[in-house]
């Protein structure tokens, strides 16, 4: 046989159908698929679920754990250092500039200012002799009114 006569006998041949048998057994295992596949998707889904419920727990008992053993403070120590009166309130200028002369929206000029200063609180807490200093940054734009002569 030449190469000619082989591709003509190949091309006239005709593919069987699969058997009864063979459909019957891939239905069955097509079916058993995917079966298997909804219980480890089922499967999963609930693990999943119970392994975020068990570290929820866990860490609820680890709260409870240490507020048993962690010791209770009063809780009139927050509002003590509310009370505390203010010994010493300042405040320093930083810096300031001057900007542009603007007319303001009733038609007045003005002029820019920014300023920036430190506010300082100071005090003590009467419990334990403790000086705390709050130190709060601010910086202002001011309009400044202008008259012109």
């Amino acid at each position: 046989m030449n190469e000619i006569t082989v591709e003509k006998h190949l091309r006239s041949m005709q593919p069987v159908g699969p058997s009864a048998g063979l459909m019957a057994r891939m239905q069955r295992d097509m079916e058993l698929n995917q079966l298997l596949a909804y219980e480890t998707v089922q499967r999963k889904r609930t693990s999943v679920w119970s392994a975020r419920l068990g570290w929820a727990a866990i860490g609820a008992a680890a709260a409870i754990v240490l507020t048993m053993v962690l010791p209770q403070r009063a809780p009139s120590t927050l509002a003590s250092i509310a009370t505390t009166p203010v010994i010493n309130s300042s405040r320093e200028l930083l810096n300031i500039n001057e900007g542009d002369i603007v007319i303001g929206s009733d038609g007045t000029p003005g002029q820019v200012v920014s300023v920036a200063s430190i506010e300082r609180h100071r005090w003590v807490d009467p419990r334990d002799g403790a000086e705390y200093i709050v130190e709060v940054p601010q910086e202002d734009d001011l309009l400044v009114p202008v008259h012109f002569q």
